[in-house]
């Protein structure tokens, strides 16, 4: 299934109120979960559901929902310093909303396949936030290595030399 065209006989075995129920239940997962809820501080997590409702019908080829017009998925997610192993968990936790949800098969394979097209993209749009991560982290790094100004405990217990 292309993540571009919509397929409204796929989506006939599915909800606009089913997708909201699954994306409700990822996304309070996902904000509770230790590997992945930093990214969700803070964060409005209805309007990100909502977005996301936009999003997979228009994918799943819902009537009225004929294409997304909310920001790109790059775009939305420049900020956020992703890795792969972010993405992977939110996947594996989509997979497990979708089954507690009880979404149809096909309707399941269908959104995990076009959410796996989208891991390149989401991650690469990353590297801004990861670079400016690392050289945050360089910073702190570099300033604990720099030389003290006031001088080490044993270097002030000395006695300064008389030159006598």
């Amino acid at each position: 299934m292309s993540i571009y065209r919509s397929d409204p006989a796929l989506f006939a075995r599915t909800s606009e109120k089913q997708v909201r129920e699954c994306l409700t239940v990822l996304y309070t997962r996902m904000k509770e979960d230790r590997m992945v809820g930093f990214l969700f501080e803070g964060k409005p997590l209805e309007a990100i559901v909502e977005g996301q409702v936009q999003l997979v019908c228009a994918v799943l080829g819902a009537p009225g929902f004929a294409s997304y017009q909310g920001r790109s998925l790059p775009e939305a997610h420049r900020e956020l310093p992703l890795l792969p192993g972010h993405f992977d968990r939110r996947h594996e936790l989509l997979r497990e909303a979708l089954a507690a949800v009880g979404v149809d098969e096909k309707v399941n394979a269908a959104w995990l396949e076009a959410d796996t097209a989208w891991r390149r993209a989401i991650l690469n749009s990353g590297e801004f936030a990861r670079e400016r991560a690392r050289n945050a982290q360089d910073s702190v790094a570099g300033a604990s290595d720099a030389p003290s100004a006031s001088p080490s405990p044993s270097a002030s217990s000395k006695a300064p030399p008389t030159g006598k």
